[in-house]
């Protein structure tokens, strides 16, 4: 039996790429315009606000799936994290 993978480029690693290529055309030998930079700032966040779409709709998926109760526990979770971060920042002397 012979099994086919095919392999998609996801938003993040396109995103990564696109930093990836800022990166070395920027600090590289050869000449950089501002429109060479422009570009690929804007490919960039394409990329980028692609993952958040995507990674929003998977949210989204997961959250249509739970029950109240599950969303209920989710969000005291969330709330209990939010409040150990702050108390984090606190002791470390970090004011937002």
């Amino acid at each position: 039996m012979r099994v086919m993978v095919i392999v998609k480029a996801t938003p993040e690693s396109e995103a990564q790429s696109m930093t990836t290529e800022q990166m070395t055309k920027l600090f590289g030998t050869g000449t950089v315009s501002s429109q060479d930079v422009d570009a690929l700032v804007t490919q960039e966040s394409q990329a980028r606000l692609a993952l958040m779409r995507e990674r929003l709709a998977t949210a989204l998926e997961v959250r249509n799936v739970l029950t109240p109760a599950q969303i209920q526990r989710a969000a005291t979770i969330r709330s209990g994290m939010k409040e150990l971060h702050a108390q984090m920042r606190q002791l470390l002397g970090k004011q937002d």
